[in-house]
């Protein structure tokens, strides 16, 4: 027989999103808790959830699951949240761009900057400084 695991229930998940079943999706995805034991890996499991939310064309959404997400976790989850409601944002408006819906785009464009905060965008150069090319 099948034993469920944590990569099972997440799989489940993503491809209940795939087939639009997004009620259906979120029982896999809550079964998954049952496998993990640390905060870091709970957040990141709500993290995917959003992801397959917005992978399933459901923006709104796995936005709002973002933002609920940030709110409720300490800083360093609050920062990862924030570069996922950016990307997702940014996303969004490379779709909206792609049909020509011009001000709809620089709206998730504009959402995607004021996502991370400055005090943010501190910590991320501060964190990956070595990464910086001195031309």
């Amino acid at each position: 027989s099948i034993q469920p695991s944590l990569v099972g229930c997440i799989s489940k998940g993503i491809a209940l999103c795939g087939q639009r079943q997004f009620q259906d999706a979120m029982i896999p995805f809550d079964l998954a808790f049952m496998f993990v034991d640390a905060d870091y890996k709970t957040r990141l499991l709500l993290l995917i959830k959003a992801i397959a939310l917005f992978n399933a064309n459901q923006h709104e959404e796995a936005v709002l699951r973002l933002q609920e997400l940030g709110t409720t976790c300490p800083n360093a989850s609050t920062l990862a949240c924030q570069i996922v409601e950016a990307y997702l944002h940014f996303q969004v408006g490379m779709n909206a761009l792609d049909d020509t819906r011009h001000n709809e785009a620089a709206g998730h464009f504009a959402a995607a900057v004021n996502t991370i905060g400055l005090s943010s965008m501190a910590a991320i150069h501060s964190k990956y400084d070595i990464f910086v090319v001195v031309r």
